[in-house]
C-alpha cells in the first residue's frame, strides 16, 4: 500500500463494478491509469489522504465503577467487608440471603451498609479490600466513624 491508499468500502466497488479492487486507488475511486494520466490527481491525493498503517489506534478506556464496601448486623454487632462493581444490586443479594447459613452475610444478617469507597480500577478495589479485611475491629471502626459517625444505614442512599 503506498502512502496515499485507503481501505475501500463494498459499497464503494458496488458503486462502479466496472473497477476492480486492484484497479483502483483505493477509497478515492480514481484507477492508476488515470492519476498518471493527471498530475494533479497524482498531487492533490498523497497531500489529502492519510496511510492506514500510520492512523494511531485509539485504546477505549471505559469508566468503571468498583466499590469496596462495609456492611454490618441490625445491632451492628458483625461487620462484613466486600468488593463489588454493582453496589445498589450487592446489597440486594445480601438482603435476600438473610439468614442464610451457607455465607457469612448471610448467617449474620449482615445487609445493612455502613461504608462504602468507590474506584476506577478493580486492583485498586481488591487491594484496599484486602487491607481492610486485614484490620482488626477498633480500625475498622474508625474508618467507619469517619464518613458514618452513627452509622446510619446507607442502603437508601445509593
Amino acid at each position: 500500500m503506498t502512502g496515499w491508499e485507503l481501505e475501500i468500502t463494498e459499497r464503494e466497488l458496488s458503486d462502479d463494478s466496472a473497477r476492480t479492487r486492484d484497479d483502483k486507488v483505493k477509497g478515492y475511486g480514481f484507477t492508476h491509469e488515470e492519476i498518471r494520466a493527471s498530475p494533479l490527481a497524482a498531487i492533490a491525493v498523497p497531500l489529502i489522504c492519510r496511510r492506514i498503517s500510520k492512523i494511531p489506534k485509539r485504546k477505549i478506556v471505559k469508566q468503571h465503577n468498583y466499590f469496596v464496601y462495609i456492611t454490618t448486623n441490625p445491632k451492628r454487632t458483625v461487620l462484613y467487608i466486600g468488593m463489588t462493581n454493582d453496589l445498589y444490586a450487592r446489597m440486594q443479594q445480601h438482603f435476600e440471603n438473610a439468614g442464610d447459613k451457607k455465607s457469612f452475610a448471610g448467617r449474620y444478617f449482615c445487609y445493612n451498609l455502613i461504608y462504602w469507597e468507590r474506584f476506577g480500577h478493580i486492583d485498586h478495589a481488591i487491594d484496599r479490600e484486602k487491607e481492610i479485611k486485614k484490620w482488626n475491629r477498633k480500625k475498622k471502626e474508625k474508618l467507619i466513624n469517619s464518613t458514618n459517625p452513627k452509622w446510619r444505614f446507607l442502603n437508601d442512599e445509593i
